[in-house]
């Protein structure tokens, strides 16, 4: 596998190329995006109270330590992953 990797970035074959030889329409980035929503819309249905919803939509009462904004893993859904 490793040789094979090699000999496509010697000849400089473009990721488009390699998807269209091996009959695969979706890059690696659009699994990701597909995925985060599934996992999103998993954790949307799931009842209040439990704590994977409580946490992944920010909802966490207390004090935030100063510094910079953390990122919110729902604004990544609307945006997009970075």
């Amino acid at each position: 596998m490793l040789g094979i990797m090699h000999m496509l970035a010697i000849k400089n074959i473009s990721n488009d190329t390699i998807r269209q030889r091996v009959n695969r329409k979706e890059t690696i980035m659009d699994t990701i995006r597909r995925r985060n929503l599934l996992l999103f819309r998993h954790i949307y249905r799931m009842p209040d109270d439990r704590l994977v919803k409580t946490v992944q939509l920010g909802s966490v009462d207390g004090i935030r330590q100063r510094g910079r904004t953390p990122k919110k893993w729902t604004d990544r859904q609307y945006h997009g992953v970075d």
